[in-house]
């Protein structure tokens, strides 16, 4: 019923991997503002995404299905080293490239892209963290990283490792979950539909560091 192929493709061809932020990023258009930009807003993403993933976990009655979310919750807060969880290597990254004041507002964008989950139901919400979190960050993350290591003298980029390290796993175990509850093709529309929602607003999130 579910084909994690679909939910790749729709991630890859649309419009935000295109988006003219992340081509200035891939050029020598890029400047260290725009880097330090869009860490200082991911960090609210970097943040959310284990409350988000908590909420899942909520969501699902049997442990069974909890399992899947419950191991990426677990490897999101370092496996018990919180110097090792994601908001901390983020952080690390900030620092290491001279950022003192790491509590930026969060744009409108980046607002956008936060509030989408919880106007979702939950195969929708499955869907948008699967795929405009999990498998995106796989296609945004080593761009981004590359900008960082050609600005900065020596930036840490252990956030970026280590995304790149769980991501696919990750993702795996999520598309696992969403073949597992989808048993009708209107659940396969509402999976798609959540993905579609986040993507487009994260769109919105590189709309607004270019504003």
């Amino acid at each position: 019923m579910w084909s994690s192929d679909e939910g790749r493709k729709l991630v890859e061809n649309h419009p935000v991997l295109a988006h003219p932020f992340l081509a200035r990023i891939d050029g020598d258009r890029a400047t260290r503002a725009d880097a330090i930009r869009w860490a200082l807003q991911d960090r609210h993403v970097s943040r959310a995404f284990p409350v988000e993933l908590a909420t899942l976990v909520t969501l699902f009655p049997e442990p069974e299905q909890r399992m899947p979310l419950v191991e990426n919750l677990w490897e999101e807060h370092g496996s018990g080293d919180v110097a090792a969880s994601h908001v901390k290597l983020l952080d690390a990254l900030l620092v290491s490239v001279g950022v003192t004041d790491l509590d930026a507002a969060p744009t409108p964008g980046t607002r956008a892209f936060l509030d989408v989950p919880a106007t979702l139901g939950t195969l929708a919400r499955l869907g948008a963290f699967c795929y405009a979190n999990e498998y995106l960050a796989l296609l945004e993350f080593p761009r981004l990283e590359d900008c960082f290591r050609r600005l900065f003298p020596d930036p840490d980029l252990r956030y970026f490792a280590s995304n790149a390290e769980a991501d696919e796993g990750h993702t795996e175990l999520i598309e696992d979950l969403i073949a597992s509850e989808c048993r009708t093709e209107r659940d396969v529309a509402e999976v798609i539909a959540g993905a579609e929602a986040a993507l487009d607003a994260r769109c919105a999130f590189y709309d607004a560091l270019l504003a």
